[in-house]
């Protein structure tokens, strides 16, 4: 994508598990393209020490209740999954019934929402999942845990692929792309959200543990187009880096028109420029 590459030490915060601090340390470097902006942490990690980290620690670190998403209004309330159905919601109409794989779940809010959004059409909910402690949850709600970890082998085929903060933690980039192509039927669609990694995301203090890509609306769009996808659309929502820095400092839930402009860019994709949020919608070529 570019002709130079440079290092760039980056502070973080880590989670004192002790497998956390043998996987992310402290400051870490990270080298980034001066051309299209996209970042990698630049130190090898094994598969298998990855996969303990999502199986065991990663939703622990986070302090999640499970609890809470068992209230069947969660999904309408939440301002990420409005934003993401809306964001997608032209395509999904034209399709008679949507067969949906969600890489990364977790909760699986988004999905939920298109499966409810859609309840004249058949739609089934197939989720990768490593974390442990979902099982009740996904059989409560009608989804189908289908894989730990992505790739994994399947004869089914998608015409809705969902990611959510889930690429940037991958490994290889290259070959989970290809396994995406290959689980689409052709004219696929493939929504993808990630950090927006503009300037100030490595000019500032910024808790990223435990990403190892580091993605701009530039190097994101151009890195599909070349393996296989036509861009349907793409945008940055919410607040920018330096204002989530800013409002994540103050120890109370700010209310003001910079921080309501934020969460309605979130809850309904209007567009925001800079938002720390980057969603893309692609097609299978």
């Amino acid at each position: 994508m570019a002709s130079f590459l440079y290092p760039i030490i980056h502070p973080i915060y880590i989670n004192t598990k002790i497998e956390t601090k043998l996987l992310f340390s402290p400051r870490f470097k990270i080298i980034k393209c001066n051309n299209c902006g996209y970042g990698f942490y630049d130190r090898k990690i094994s598969m298998q020490i990855l996969k303990k980290y999502y199986r065991n620690i990663y939703w622990q670190a986070c302090g999640l209740d499970k609890s809470k998403y068992y209230d069947d209004n969660l999904f309408l309330q939440n301002n990420r999954a409005n934003g993401q159905y809306n964001f997608v919601k032209k395509e999904l109409d034209n399709l008679e019934k949507i067969n949906i794989l969600e890489i990364g779940a977790g909760s699986s809010l988004t999905s939920r929402m298109i499966k409810y959004k859609n309840k004249d059409k058949t739609v089934t909910i197939d989720v990768v999942e490593p974390g442990i402690g979902w099982t009740d949850y996904y059989n409560a709600h009608d989804i189908n845990k289908v894989a730990d970890f992505f790739p994994f082998p399947s004869r089914v085929k998608y015409n809705y692929i969902h990611t959510s903060h889930w690429l940037e933690h991958t490994l290889d980039l290259k070959n989970t792309t290809r396994k995406i192509n290959e689980l689409l039927i052709s004219g696929g669609y493939l929504f993808v959200e990630v950090p927006n990694c503009t300037s100030d995301y490595f000019k500032l203090d910024y808790g990223d543990t435990p990403h190892i890509h580091f993605i701009t609306e530039t190097s994101l769009v151009t890195f599909f187009r070349n393996n296989g996808f036509k861009k349907i659309r793409s945008g940055t929502y919410g607040l920018t880096n330096r204002e989530d820095c800013i409002y994540r400092n103050k120890k109370q839930k700010p209310i003001d028109s910079i921080y309501e402009e934020a969460i309605n860019s979130v809850k309904y994709s209007v567009l925001r420029k800079n938002g720390e949020n980057l969603r893309t919608l692609f097609r299978k070529i």
